[in-house]
């Protein structure tokens, strides 16, 4: 069975080689994303009755090794089914194999680490017997503490970086394209430019191609160029037009996990029609809840827990003219309708990444005097996963509240949805309200004389989905005078359950918005 597991493993590097990388995240010095999988080789489950018990603790195996993993604080946990949903993303994959080894009559437990474009960086084996009897507890533990003590990602990306010159990660991650600039040119005028390619540690990456093409208003000269040693690059920009210019920039590089990346960078050149509003939007969830099988009288169920994960990060970068209408209403953005000839929104960036799961365990049915295995349900799996198409756009609404109107506080509200594979929708959303105790909310007067913005507003919101649970949890007791856990005792007194619900990870939402307005 050994030969199963390589199988796999160069299964997983051929996929990728030939998958094509795309999609782009955002945010800097975060966890890296870590695509979790487990697989099961030729493990059949026993026609001994009395064994299955023990084949059914393989559920506990797959479910302590994902927890430890989650515990690693290097890296943000995605469990998913199938490596192909990896596919263009950056980060890193575990698989994790459970197979039988013929020649030596043992089972093994196998981890791999590896990057998503298909760097083997580490792995761990560990043989046991599952039968008469064995500790799934033990064999994940063991495991997953063998691996990690191969290897400290933080100094593995480092010393890729300094060898291979390559980036730790563009804007998946928080690298960017700086672009410093006089943004206050008329038709005609140029104006030199000094453009670095920013690692998402601050980190200037020399020798590095910057193209320029989705710049509208004006023009670099030239369009394409290179960073020099230092990581910079100075170049000419003219505006061609009365109305404001964008200037984008881009540059396509490898990073430290083998996978091409993307650096990108916007600024403003204002015009006739104006200064826009910017708005900028990081959101990253990565959130997995569990339910376990209640039972009946007189009936036991093992196994059968349904786990959904979902995870999804997006990206946008927009820039707003609000009508008068709607300043005098202190709506500063709103994103919904076009203004005269022209949208009011023009979207510089809008990229990200969802996965979701769903997964139903083997349920052993247990009832009768001798608890017997009476019968068994099949697992299920369903699963969606994508990125944003050219047609996606950010819903966007900006109130900053009137003063004396405690009852209508300043409150950002953001959404975005589309399409993923079967049939599947990715949706991501967040209602920021001022004052609210989950959400940090920052203003600040631009004072420098060269700014061309008046106001910045930084808007952020952590959310513990366990903590959300607890809430709702309260919120039931309160209202019906039982949690879900209580309703199992009521279902069946015999066999009262706790912890049926479960919850792990978080949902973030970093908002800074630029406003020409003093409020």
């Amino acid at each position: 069975m050994k030969r199963f597991y390589n199988t796999l493993i160069a299964g997983f590097i051929f996929g990728l080689s030939i998958l094509e990388a795309s999609a782009q995240q955002k945010v800097c010095n975060e966890k890296a994303p870590l695509y979790f999988m487990f697989e099961q080789v030729e493990v059949q489950e026993p026609e001994d009755a009395a064994l299955r018990e023990q084949y059914a603790k393989i559920a506990t195996l797959k479910s302590k090794t994902l927890e430890l993993v989650q515990g690693n604080p290097s890296f943000s946990v995605i469990p998913i089914s199938d490596y192909r949903k990896a596919k263009g993303q950056k980060g890193y994959v575990l698989i994790s194999a459970l197979y039988y080894d013929n020649a030596k009559k043992d089972y093994r437990f196998s981890l791999s680490l590896l990057t998503t474009c298909a760097t083997i960086i580490a792995t761990a084996e560990a043989p046991f017997q599952m039968y008469p009897s064995w500790d799934p507890l033990y064999q994940a533990t063991r495991s997953v503490a063998a691996l990690f003590e191969k290897i400290n990602i933080r100094n593995w990306e480092l010393h890729e970086r300094a060898t291979k010159k390559v980036g730790l990660g563009g804007d998946h991650r928080g690298g960017e394209i700086s672009m410093d600039m006089d943004r206050g040119l008329m038709k005609g005028q140029s104006t030199n430019v000094i453009l670095r390619v920013k690692d998402c540690d601050g980190v200037f990456l020399p020798n590095k191609k910057i193209t320029t093409a989705g710049t509208t208003g004006g023009a670099f000269t030239p369009a394409t160029f290179t960073t020099n040693d230092d990581g910079t690059a100075i170049v000419k920009f003219t505006k061609t037009g009365d109305k404001t210019a964008i200037a984008k920039a881009q540059c396509e590089t490898n990073n430290v996990w083998g996978c091409k990346d993307t650096y990108t960078g916007s600024n403003v050149v204002v015009g006739i029609d104006g200064i826009p509003v910017r708005i900028d939007i990081a959101y990253m969830e990565n959130v997995t809840r569990t339910m376990k099988r209640a039972t009946l009288p007189g009936v036991k169920i093992t196994g059968g827990e349904e786990t959904e994960t979902n995870f999804m990060t997006h990206f946008a970068t927009l820039y707003h003219y609000p009508p008068q209408k709607t300043l005098k209403d202190n709506l500063l953005v709103e994103t919904s309708q076009p203004v005269g000839d022209r949208p009011h929104t023009l979207y510089a960036y809008e990229s990200g990444w969802s996965v979701w799961e769903k997964n139903t365990e083997p349920a052993f049915i247990v009832a009768g005097p001798a608890n017997m295995v009476q019968e068994m349900e099949k697992g299920e799996q369903i699963s969606h996963s994508g990125s944003p198409d050219g047609m996606t756009a950010s819903e966007v609404v900006f109130y900053l509240g009137k003063k004396g109107d405690s009852l209508n506080p300043p409150t950002f509200m953001w959404n975005v949805q589309y399409e993923t594979s079967n049939d599947g929708v990715a949706a991501g959303g967040a209602n920021l309200v001022k004052g609210d105790s989950s959400v940090t909310w920052r203003e600040t007067k631009i004072t420098d004389p060269k700014s061309i913005y008046k106001m910045k507003y930084e808007i952020s919101q952590v959310v513990d989905v366990a903590n959300e649970l607890k809430q709702g949890n309260k919120a039931m007791k309160e209202l019906f005078g039982f949690d879900l856990d209580k309703l199992t005792g009521i279902i069946d007194p015999t066999n009262p359950q706790t912890g049926m619900a479960g919850a792990t990870g978080t949902r973030l939402i970093k908002v800074t918005i630029w406003s020409p307005y003093i409020k």
